[in-house]
Formats: structure tokens, sequence, C-alpha cells
């Protein structure tokens, strides 16, 4: 499993409590693994009977598609920290670090 999954499972528990509306987003070149994990969080978010919830695979940088089509939309960004040294990662990941250095949303970190 890796932080991603580990992240919306986490967020799902306070998704449940509320009505959200809710983008599950993946960016990949390896469009088989993105198609499995976003499978696996439809399935996921089905099984805590969310019903507001929309799946999409990227094929450009994730980043510029924070840019262009969520960061203005999102009320919370829910990501996970990409790394066998999530320290690291979380320092200098591109993506987070991106988001942080924005500060324009809250950030849920699973990790």
């Amino acid at each position: 499993m890796c932080s991603s999954d580990l992240s919306l499972k986490q967020f799902t528990n306070i998704a449940s409590l509320y009505d959200y509306n809710i983008k599950v987003v993946m960016s990949s070149d390896k469009e088989e693994i993105a198609n499995f994990h976003l499978k696996m969080a439809r399935k996921y978010l089905e099984s805590y009977k969310l019903k507001n919830f929309k799946i999409e695979l990227i094929h450009n940088s994730i980043i510029d598609a924070i840019k262009t089509s969520y960061l203005d939309w999102a009320d919370l960004i829910v990501l996970g920290a990409h790394s066998k040294h999530f320290i690291k990662k979380f320092f200098f990941g591109s993506v987070t670090t991106f988001l942080v250095q924005e500060e324009k949303k809250p950030l849920f970190i699973g990790i």
C-alpha cells in the first residue's frame, strides 16, 4: 500500500462524517498502475457510502494540473508522502514543496 492510499483512507474517516465533494487525482506515466490505484480508491470511497466524488487520471504534470485546475477549487488537499525516505521527501518532494510554498490551501499529508 502506498502513502497516497493511506492518505485517502485516513481522510475518508473524516469525510464520511460530512457531505464533501471529493476529487481523487493521480498523475502517472504508468497508466496500468495508476488505474489500479484509482480503482481501489473508488472501491474504498464507495465502501464508506460516499457518493460525491470523481476519479481523474492526469497525463501531464501533477503540479501543472494543481495550478490550473485544482488549487482554486479545493478547500483541502490530501496527499501522500511518496518516498522510502519520508523525511527527505517531505522537505524536498516537488509536489509537497510546491503546495507548502503556495500557502493557499490546508494540506492533509498521510504517511
